[in-house]
């Protein structure tokens, strides 16, 4: 879900996995105006014109269990979790006394950030030792599905 970045660290079958988003401003500054569930400038609202482009900012963590199928070799991830999300909306600050003059552009955050439920589950396979290759499939309050696929290294527990 527009989630490329990400790390995974866990011990004892227990892990987090944190997914970060990459926004394209194209250029401009995020400011520090927000808009309201209106969609207008919460401060100076006639100065303030909606240009329509939209950017999203995200991350989502999980916390989770990894069930040894075949101890050293097969993993069955299951967690749960949450996603951030932010709508970003590009303004242009027009001041009432020179309306054909563009004073700045920039980027507006909503006040709140949008949070929903998300789930796990998947499989991880150890090979050559350290390295694992792996796999989710996430669905996102109850509505839309993705998945994930990993490479990363392990560091397993020698019995004696």
């Amino acid at each position: 879900m527009d989630l490329p970045l990400g790390f995974t660290i866990g011990t004892w079958g227990l892990y987090t996995t944190w997914n970060f988003s990459i926004t394209d401003l194209a250029g401009y500054e995020k400011g520090y105006q927000t808009y309201d569930g209106d969609g207008k400038a919460t401060f100076s609202p006639e100065d303030y014109h909606d240009r329509g482009n939209r950017a999203y900012e995200r991350y989502e963590w999980i916390l989770g269990y990894k069930i040894n199928l075949v101890t050293g070799f097969l993993m069955l991830p299951i967690g749960f979790g949450a996603n951030h999300s932010n709508e970003l909306r590009l303004f242009d600050h027009i001041y009432s006394s020179t309306p054909d003059k563009i004073a700045e552009t920039e980027w507006m955050e909503p006040v709140n950030w949008t949070t929903t439920f998300v789930a796990e589950i998947g499989l991880e396979i150890v090979l050559w030792e350290h390295v694992s290759i792996g796999c989710t499939y996430r669905l996102k309050d109850f509505k839309e599905s993705s998945f994930t696929l990993s490479g990363g290294v392990v560091f397993l527990k020698q019995e004696d």
